[in-house]
């Protein structure tokens, strides 16, 4: 997990240091704890969050700003300035995760993103997603329903968030949902 602004987007890079400065400037002495995560990394912070072990939310793999680098985790001390420092973060035009406006986020006052970044990512290009292919589905597919011989067809879908998944049908009949990377989900 990276640390340094200039793992960011290029886009990002000058709001993000001048955000810092301006901080510095007002003697919150800030701390850039996160930029650029891989997808491994994200799926270790998300499988800790999910056991109670973050202390604010974290996306699941492959819809995170920071696995593309359109995003930043930073502290001040004191930490109450952050909603200073997220205002004025709105002000310039960027997402603060103290005012979450996604629904299914939840209050982040470390987390700072560009705005419209989901617009810019070809969520199916992830050259870090695990790949798997149609087969593996279908087969993950025969393997839970039980049965010994069936018909599949899946479904290629993608969420509004960008993330791909697979509707599977067993001879007509709907399966479930299949999220790559994070298994079943009805």
């Amino acid at each position: 997990m990276s640390g340094s602004l200039s793992q960011l987007q290029p886009d990002l890079r000058p709001f993000a240091e001048d955000l810092v400065r301006a901080a510095g400037v007002a003697g919150l002495q800030p701390r850039v704890t996160s930029t650029y995560r891989s997808h491994a990394q994200q799926k270790a912070l998300y499988d800790r969050f999910l056991r109670g072990q973050q202390d604010f939310p974290v996306a699941r793999p492959g819809t995170s700003a920071h696995e593309y680098g359109w995003a930043f985790d930073m502290i001040t001390t004191p930490f109450a300035a952050l909603a200073d420092v997220g205002a004025y973060w709105e002000q310039l035009g960027g997402v603060w995760g103290g005012h979450p406006s996604r629904a299914g986020s939840g209050f982040d006052p470390v987390h700072f993103e560009y705005p419209g970044w989901r617009s810019l990512v070809d969520f199916t290009q992830v050259s870090e997603q695990p790949q798997f292919s149609i087969t593996d589905v279908v087969v993950g597919a025969h393997r839970a329903s039980g049965q010994q011989s069936s018909t599949f067809e899946t479904i290629a879908r993608q969420t509004d968030t960008g993330e791909l998944f697979y509707e599977v049908y067993n001879a007509g009949k709907f399966v479930g949902n299949y999220l790559l990377g994070l298994g079943w989900f009805r």
